[in-house]
């Protein structure tokens, strides 16, 4: 009886959760990322999910990052450029005592940041292009390994 209740509580917290419109992520050699790099999003949105996202709407943009011990700072800027807009988000990584924030396993950390709404036009264009930029000091940016959006519906 207990299992069954836990899997009834699962479906019902799953059930309201809404998948995303699209996303893109792009991985950042482990070289570092270049300032000089401006990582390129393209996130397909299909026909069927444009159609029933209705226009006018706004979407949310969600700003996904992981990185590793190796990463220097407390927090990544970046510029996001979206079609319609350019945004600065600030994503803070750690803790108040600097201690790494987010999920993670082994020595890699996630995190996730609300960077916004995106409205997008009537076109029904199936492929919106998204761009970072980092915006952080050093010309070569070490411990990030992913970066990517989501959009989700409002």
């Amino acid at each position: 009886m207990k299992a069954f209740i836990y899997l009834f509580f699962l479906l019902t917290l799953t059930a309201c959760v809404n998948p995303p419109i699209g996303r893109s992520y792009a991985h950042i050699p482990d070289e570092g990322w270049q300032k000089t790099d401006t990582v390129e999003l393209p996130v397909t949105v299909d026909s069927v999910t444009y159609a029933r996202v209705s226009i006018g709407t706004a979407w949310d943009v969600w700003v996904d990052v992981r990185h590793t011990n190796a990463y220097p700072y407390r927090n990544l800027v970046v510029e996001l450029v979206t079609p319609r807009q350019d945004t600065i988000v600030n994503l803070s990584l750690t803790d108040e005592q600097g201690r790494w924030a987010g999920s993670g396993l082994g020595y890699l950390y996630q995190h996730s940041h609300y960077a916004g709404m995106f409205h997008p036009d009537s076109t029904g264009a199936d492929t919106l292009y998204f761009r970072l930029i980092s915006l952080m000091p050093d010309s070569t940016l070490k411990g990030v390994h992913d970066i990517g959006i989501r959009l989700l519906p409002r």
